[in-house]
């Protein structure tokens, strides 16, 4: 059993190592993105919303004052499909921004319980991406111990060692990220380490 866990590990340096989310050498300049396949919600969604209100609003002018420009025939010809281009626009927009965060919050774990036995979180006073890197890890507690907040500037070790790379977390003793946490690969490591015996 012993060896599966630091077989997983190494597995989990390997992925983190892969990923271009995070840096080993120093920290990121804003969170990492938490999946590939949401990143482009918050785009795409407001991106939609924009449209829909910027058709909503040529359609206001044009009935009250006049546009002091043409547009397309289709949009004299056949103003209920624009109107109908809006409202879809509207719809796909609040669901592509609504779905990303419901997403994020829904993961669940497929069996209960704890898993690891020690996650440190190495931090500073005023470290954005440290608090950040706590909301993650506090989103996951019900599979983690409770975590232990290190200032790394009250040990001058611990400050050469990681100045340039806070936050880090560190998890049964082993460093698993750097910069920020991967919040694929912390899924991947609960999932696949067996829950504690209590």
């Amino acid at each position: 059993m012993k060896d599966q866990q630091i077989s997983k590990f190494q597995d989990a340096s390997k992925l983190q190592r892969a990923s271009k989310t995070e840096s080993a050498s120093k920290c990121a300049s804003e969170p990492p993105h938490v999946e590939a396949s949401t990143a482009g919600h918050p785009f795409l969604g407001t991106a939609a919303l924009l449209l829909g209100a910027a058709i909503a609003c040529l359609a206001f002018i044009d009935d009250q004052t006049g546009l002091p420009f043409l547009m397309p025939r289709s949009w004299y010809v056949n103003r209920p499909i624009w109107y109908f281009v809006a409202l879809a626009s509207f719809a796909a927009g609040y669901f592509l921004l609504r779905s990303r965060s419901r997403f994020s919050d829904s993961w669940r774990a497929t069996r209960r319980g704890l898993r690891f036995h020690r996650v440190v979180l190495y931090t500073r006073e005023g470290c954005h991406l440290c608090d950040h890197a706590k909301d993650i890890l506090l989103k996951y507690s019900r599979y983690l111990p409770e975590i232990q907040e290190v200032d790394i500037d009250t040990d001058p070790q611990l400050a050469e060692q990681f100045a340039t790379c806070i936050p880090v977390i560190e998890i049964d003793d082993r460093v698993l990220f750097r910069g920020g946490v991967n919040e694929v690969l912390l899924r991947r490591l609960i999932e696949g380490t067996q829950p504690r015996a209590i």
